[in-house]
């Protein structure tokens, strides 16, 4: 799983992934130098709500484990969607397709232990969005549970 078309087949394909996952990456046309600006604009153009100030911005580490959480149990039930360990590498292949020299990594929330607090992007009950971006791309996972 080394592409980002290889992390997209395997999450397409993947039986267990509960709720709906958006799994998208694009070529950024005329970036702001602000990147909650460039993060707005993209999620609009996908169908989602924009966030102004409100993106958390995170480190890459952050980013990373954020996504593994993502990844790893459903936002509702927390029920296993994949093995921790698959999570976290496809986490890890999802963050290296950006150039990590200048990434820029956002998110609408967090997932503590026992508990998730966002600001929606979507209408669903429960999401969680990580925004990835470098001087030429971004990309996103989110991904919304119902209860």
């Amino acid at each position: 799983m080394e592409t980002y078309q290889d992390i997209k087949t395997f999450l397409d394909a993947h039986e267990s992934i509960e709720g709906t996952l958006t799994l998208d990456r694009a070529s950024m046309e005329h970036p702001s130098q602000i990147a909650n600006e460039n993060a707005d604009r993209y999620v609009r153009s996908l169908g989602f709500a924009g966030l102004g100030l409100q993106w958390q911005d995170l480190g890459k580490v952050q980013a990373i484990d954020l996504l593994t959480k993502m990844l790893h149990r459903s936002l509702a039930y927390k029920v296993e969607m994949m093995p921790l360990k698959t999570a976290k590498h496809v986490s890890e292949r999802f963050i290296s397709q950006f150039n990590p020299r200048n990434s820029i990594y956002l998110s609408n929330g967090d997932i503590a232990e026992n508990s998730a607090s966002w600001n929606s992007i979507t209408k669903s009950t429960m999401e969680m969005a990580l925004v990835v971006m470098d001087e030429k791309t971004i990309g996103i996972v989110c991904v919304e549970d119902e209860d």
